[in-house]
């Protein structure tokens, strides 16, 4: 059977845009979290003046992977308008857009002109680094100011980064530059109210906040498609902010851990040294006792919310807190995320003081309304992981059970006594280091808390799971093996390839980010379409039906797209004869997502990327996206949930069963693992313990794996210890499917093999069962190996039968 070509041609607006936009835009208002607020918010003027690059150049999302195309996006002025503000300076916003074109096309005219001297291959990573940073506008002048004496102005400060490269430590990227902080000065002193917004992916230097003190500091994120109006709404007080911090923002990038020698600020990009070892973001800021600026799970709201807790109970090794929470303002309605955390007793494995292990959103509260929610989590879950016995160990101690709105903010609720060490799996050593690695030492500090309860905890509530690493991951059923029996071997190495853009002969999906081989239906097996990206499905809107119009790169910069390419990528008008759309939902960028703290938010954005690729016949979602927030300038930050590997986790758990609760439709979890930099990622070693590996970098996807039952993996295009991932069989093999139980299909990053990097012929024998995008080359290269002996007819059956199983699967 072949798939068909699903997209519409009708241009109008469907009730499932119409829809996913509302919940586009609940999710912004559900993750802007509010830092700081001196009565500046909600704003009771609706006569303001607005500035900053993002008034009208909002960044909706970062650049790269995480980018799509939507049928609108509204700007922050749009959506100001839309929620009855009156914008008082549209001139000077007109003469700064005359300003803005006349520096972009100057910058785009002198990245054409540099890209001639610039080998083909290296063009992104060129264009990458050297991204086009908008101009400043002018100082103000005397007649532009306001003359009575109530006045609002709302500054919108604005960054953006993405795919290829890292972030610049430098004004105009991490910090604010000379004439920003003199213009948001010179707003201060003229004006009764500044409203600071920041329409940023990532953490950036906010110790400016001291000297300029704005009335209140809103962080918007960049928010998709509905960005305009959603800040409207909760600026004009219609929503109220609700979101909290997924990551620590520090007093100064001094403050984290891999500051000086995160990616190219040491020089050598290639090797990245993980010497915190477990100690990332808030663990670390703990650890060091060093006060944030704005501490994780932190976020303010305009009502006021008292949280009590009603109940403790233990059941096994299982903790169940059963908490009131009630809003105690007279004015606004609003919501309340309540964080559980967990400080362990320190043993021989030192530990960090304390770790997120549950969270719950109440509902909306209106003023005097109470909510009771119950949290759970297990002990186990929280074991530490022991390098020398390759095992998960509770060590003898107490427990203390720590609740709030933020890990600054915390009541002990009870303690947990064990006496004695529990092993809870027992596992073997993966992705070991070469060589020795210094990592911090962690520092031994008091961890007494005044409880109420206190439990002691049953050892035999506990049971050793032991790995068996031996046993068949073959994928069975009768279908499956009588496709297998029709192939012979030169099959088998064209299935495990996929089939790049212009390569592909049977297109369904007009701009799919690449497919499996189509070179089967006879023999039963289809091709797979698969699109980006995290911020929403990343496919061409407009299109017709020729086979140019499948090709979507809408991930490279403008200035890449001239001459024959940009004829390739030229798209019909709307309303030409012959069209189709696929307009596609622009979600959030994902730590966004992740600040909702909304588990069922979540998953609701996951059922409705489901339906959309229902809509267009896509079967592979790449995304969400995991890696940890390990430094501020990674520059794909805004793709990835957080710095904690519980929240990423649960948050792509929910995501992921959103979308695969539509039949045949899978999500792909990346980067698996360790990608937490841009510069030279296909030729970055990341050095790190085991143990960082395992309860900082696997956990998130290990729990997108074992509760969200995701069905696709990407594999990344780093190496770990040496290793590179398409070819990592601890990674991809032992830990994944042995030890996580996980019975998907395992693709590369795109072009993440050949290149002197990670060598096709060799990635079935490690798991990575899809060489991605594909090309004749890679083919060739497991052909070569097949030949050589270096992989067996079986390695390829193995890999074969997932792709089979899930293609099957995916038409039922």
């Amino acid at each position: 059977m072949k798939r068909a070509i699903k997209a519409t041609m009708d241009s109008t607006v469907s009730e499932r845009e119409k829809k996913n936009a509302v919940l586009s835009k609940e999710t912004a208002e559900e993750g802007m979290v509010l830092l700081t607020n001196a009565g500046g918010l909600p704003l009771e003027e609706r006569e303001i003046f607005l500035f900053g690059v993002g008034a009208r150049h909002t960044a909706f999302g970062g650049t790269g992977s995480g980018e799509n195309r939507p049928r609108y996006k509204v700007n922050i002025e749009q959506g100001l308008i839309n929620n009855g503000f009156t914008v008082l300076n549209k001139e000077y916003l007109d003469e700064y857009d005359a300003l803005y074109e006349a520096s972009y096309q100057a910058w785009k005219k002198q990245t054409k002109e540099a890209l001639k001297k610039v080998n083909k291959l290296e063009s992104l990573d060129y264009t990458s680094s050297h991204p086009f940073f908008p101009p400043e506008g002018r100082d103000l002048k005397e007649d532009e100011l306001p003359s009575g004496q109530k006045s609002a102005a709302v500054y919108i400060l604005t960054r953006k980064a993405g795919e290829g490269c890292d972030r610049l430590l430098a004004k105009g990227d991490y910090f604010i530059t000379d004439e920003e902080l003199a213009f948001l000065k010179r707003l201060k002193a003229c004006f009764s109210k500044l409203i600071l917004v920041l329409n940023v992916g990532a953490v950036m230097d906010l110790s400016f906040l001291k000297e300029v003190q704005p009335s209140a500091v809103l962080l918007l994120m960049q928010a998709g498609m509905e960005t305009g109006n959603a800040l409207g709404e909760v600026l004009a007080g219609k929503k109220t902010p609700s979101g909290k911090l997924a990551d620590t923002w520090g007093e100064k990038y001094e403050d984290y851990p891999s500051s000086s020698t995160f990616s190219y600020l040491k020089g050598d990009p290639t090797y990245e040294e993980y010497k915190e070892g477990i100690l990332v973001g808030y663990r670390f800021f703990d650890a060091e006792q060093i006060k944030p600026l704005f501490p994780f799970g932190f976020g303010l709201s305009y009502a006021d919310f008292q949280l009590n807790y009603s109940d403790i109970k233990l059941e096994g090794s299982s903790v169940t807190v059963s908490f009131q929470v009630s809003n105690t303002s007279q004015k606004y309605a609003g919501k309340e995320v309540v964080q559980v955390y967990l400080s362990c007793p320190e043993g021989k494995l030192k530990k960090e003081v304390k770790s997120l292990v549950g969270f719950k959103k109440t509902p909306l509260l209106t003023p005097g309304e109470k909510s009771e929610l119950t949290i759970s989590f297990d002990l186990k879950d929280s074991a530490s992981y022991d390098e020398k016995s390759a095992s998960y160990i509770l060590e003898k101690g107490i427990y203390y059970v720590l609740a709030g709105n933020s890990s600054a903010s915390l009541t002990p609720v009870c303690s947990l006594t064990l006496n004695e060490d529990i092993i809870t799996e027992k596992l073997m050593n993966i992705c070991t280091l070469k060589s020795k690695l210094e990592e911090i030492e962690i520092p031994v500090l008091k961890r007494e808390f005044k409880v109420s309860k206190d439990f002691v905890i049953d050892p035999q509530a506990f049971k050793t799971k032991t790995i068996d690493y031996t046993s068949d991951l073959r994928l069975g059923g009768e279908e499956v093996e009588k496709i297998i029996a029709r192939l012979k071997d030169k099959d088998l190495a064209h299935l495990v390839v996929g089939t790049s853009y212009l390569g592909v002969s049977h297109h369904t999906v007009f701009g799919a980010g690449g497919y499996t081989t189509s070179k089967f239906y006879s023999k039963g097996i289809d091709n797979m379409p698969m699109s980006d990206g995290p911020q929403g499905l990343n496919v061409t809107p407009v299109a017709k039906k020729q086979k140019q119009n499948f090709v979507n790169t809408p991930a490279l910069p403008e200035a890449l797209t001239g001459g024959l390419l940009g004829k390739i990528l030229k798209e019909p008008k709307v309303g030409t004869k012959g069209c189709y759309y696929q307009y596609m939902t622009a979600w959030p960028c994902e730590t966004e997502v992740a600040q909702t703290w909304n588990e069922e938010l979540m998953e609701n954005i996951g059922r409705a990327t489901g339906e959309e690729m229902e809509e267009i016949g896509l079967v592979f979602w790449l995304a969400p996206a995991m890696n940890i927030h390990r430094n501020p300038l990674c520059g794909r930050n805004y793709e990835y949930y957080s710095e904690d590997p519980l929240l990423s986790g649960k948050t792509a758990a929910s995501v992921t069963k959103g979308v695969q609760s539509i039949k045949g439709k899978y999500v792909t979890l990346k980067h698996f693992a360790c990608n937490n930099l841009e510069t030279k990622r296909n030729k970055s070693n990341s050095i790190l313990s085991e143990r960082a590996l395992r309860e900082i970098y696997l956990k998130g996807f290990e729990i997108g794996v074992e509760e969200g039952g995701a069905k696709g993996i990407m594999s990344s295009y780093n190496l770990i210890n040496g290793v590179y991932s398409p070819n990592n069989h601890d990674l991809l093999t032992n830990a994944l499917r042995y030890e996580w139980g996980f019975k998907g299909l395992v693709m590369t990053d795109w072009f993440a093999t050949g290149h002197d990097t990670a060598y096709s012929g060799l990635g079935v024998l490690a798991g990575n069962d899809l060489i991605m995008p594909g090309i004749p080359k890679d083919v060739k290269e497991v052909e070569k190996a097949l030949k050589e002996k270096k992989i067996t007819r079986q390695d390829l059956e193995i890999s074969a039968r997932r792709i089979i199983a899930l293609d099957l699967e995916s038409y039922r």
